[in-house]
């Protein structure tokens, strides 16, 4: 009880009333909305799955994309048939084939959590017409991603 009485000290000085919409908030705050957050956790356990540093039983469950196709040539993962849209190898493989293949070939999964989240970062600055949408299946492209990547020096 005493640890609540003292977060609520805390915090009671803390809290403002903003008039600024959602989207400016997040970027006000430095936060990544609830979806952006969803979306780098599973890239991020993508990244650590194809680049197996992640427990045994995830490594195998996905494969690339082969022959002559644009996909392929980009090095995608196929994406199998889900009815529901939650299933985890849909949900992966939609969030990795979104990505740049430079922020793919990180070196490690910091440098590549860093790198992402700088990128959706500098894309939401960028992007006057995004709005928040929590959906659970809803993946962010990032906006103009080559000049972005030009901008952070990448």
């Amino acid at each position: 009880m005493r640890e609540l009485a003292n977060i609520l000290r805390y915090f009671s000085g803390k809290a403002v009333v903003s008039t600024q919409s959602t989207g400016e908030v997040y970027k006000s705050m430095q936060w990544l909305p609830l979806h952006l957050r969803r979306q780098l956790h599973l890239c991020t356990y993508m990244y650590r799955i194809i680049y197996q540093t992640c427990p045994k039983q995830f490594i195998d469950k996905f494969s690339y994309i082969s022959g002559g196709s644009r996909d392929g040539e980009n090095c995608n993962l196929y994406t199998p048939k889900s009815r529901t849209h939650k299933e985890f190898l849909y949900l992966g493989t939609q969030a990795w084939n979104i990505l740049p293949e430079k922020l793919r070939l990180c070196e490690s999964s910091q440098s590549f959590i860093k790198f992402y989240k700088n990128l959706l970062f500098t894309s939401l600055e960028n992007d006057h017409s995004y709005q928040v949408d929590n959906k659970f299946d809803k993946f962010y492209k990032l906006h103009n991603c080559a000049t972005i990547m030009q901008t952070l020096g990448t």
